[in-house]
């Protein structure tokens, strides 16, 4: 194993690939503001992706709570506080372009984040205005949000089967 970053705290990163060329985007503080960085996994320079907290639609990025995943077809998703609550970004890595921004309505904040197989849907687990932290389905096409579960456990982490077909994630039901 070998760091690919040195400076800074650098958090969450996910790899993905474009051509024969295997990348890795992360976030890190390592100038002063958390942003989105890129580096090939094989070496070579980090780049910039997508500076944080100097603008109102990247207030901040959740260092320890969020995460970033990249879809097959190579879309970056993550959420960054805006306003009063977050934000679903959906960011074109190929054009390093942004291809959509998701604000719901009665969500506070947005955890983790993961594509499903089909490129279509993200899963979310995300705290509501009542304080419940439970799991939503993104259709990113229709841009609407449907909600899985919904009481009062700690759901986070979904992670989706490589068929779609489940979701697994981590919860305090049972405890």
């Amino acid at each position: 194993s070998r760091s690919i970053a040195g400076t800074g705290y650098n958090a969450a990163p996910a790899i993905y690939y474009e051509g024969d060329s295997a990348w890795v985007v992360f976030v890190s503080n390592r100038d002063g503001y958390s942003s989105i960085y890129r580096r090939p996994l094989k070496g070579g320079a980090t780049e910039l992706l997508i500076r944080g907290e100097k603008t109102a639609a990247y207030e901040a990025f959740h260092l320890f709570n969020g995460n970033l995943s990249v879809s097959s077809n190579g879309l970056l998703a993550f959420a960054a506080k805006s306003g009063n609550s977050d934000v679903l970004h959906i960011h074109h890595l190929g054009s390093n372009a942004q291809e959509t921004s998701l604000r719901f309505p009665g969500i506070v904040m947005i955890g983790k984040v993961s594509w499903a197989p089909d490129n279509r849907r993200i899963c979310i687990s995300a705290i509501d205005k009542g304080g419940n932290s439970d799991l939503f389905v993104v259709d990113v096409e229709s841009r609407s949000l449907r909600r899985l579960t919904n009481d009062y456990y700690n759901d986070i982490d979904p992670a989706w089967s490589p068929d779609g077909r489940y979701i697994a994630f981590a919860s305090d039901r049972g405890s």
